[in-house]
């Protein structure tokens, strides 16, 4: 869940190819051990009303971190769904995450790696900016320019073939 920031019980039982009842079931365990907080969202694109959506709370943080999870240097912020800007923004780049993993389930010599820009394991450089940021320079200045984060990259390796990365981002 911290690698998403933000999911449903639907998408939660795609990643982990379980039934949804049995996701349901043990995110319910979850919220109530505190580890886990279920949300109302508020819109919907369909009838009726709109899938919970799930994000770790603050002892759930702490959790992967004392089982080194995760950094010991991750801000809660980092990894809080109650953090992001957009939630249907970032439930759409999840099923976009989602669907690319089965990439590798549809052809097993073929691996993904998906690197989304508010992921808590992006890398960063020694400035402690993420790597798949970039400024666009201005012509004939020596300015920076504007700075370009991408949603997310991922690259689809062929054991056969040379990677291929690939940029995505959704407006």
């Amino acid at each position: 869940m911290a690698e998403y920031r933000m999911l449903t019980v639907t998408q939660l039982a795609a990643i982990l190819h379980k039934s949804k009842q049995i996701v349901r079931r043990r995110v319910n365990d979850l919220e109530k051990e505190g580890l886990v907080e279920v949300t109302g969202r508020e819109f919907g694109r369909g009838r009726g009303r709109p899938e919970n959506s799930l994000g770790l709370t603050e002892p759930g943080v702490d959790i992967l971190k004392n089982r080194g999870l995760l950094g010991p240097d991750v801000p809660y912020a980092d990894v809080c769904a109650d953090c992001l800007f957009c939630g249907d923004h970032q439930l759409l780049l999840n099923w976009f995450r989602i669907h690319l993993n089965q990439v590798e389930k549809a052809f097993p010599r073929v691996s993904v790696q998906v690197f989304a820009h508010n992921s808590p394991f992006m890398p960063k450089n020694q400035n402690g900016q993420i790597l798949i940021a970039d400024y666009s320079p201005v012509p004939g200045t020596g300015m920076q320019g504007v700075k370009f984060t991408p949603d997310a990259v991922f690259g689809i390796s062929d054991q056969r073939q040379l990677e291929l990365p690939v940029l995505f981002e959704s407006r």
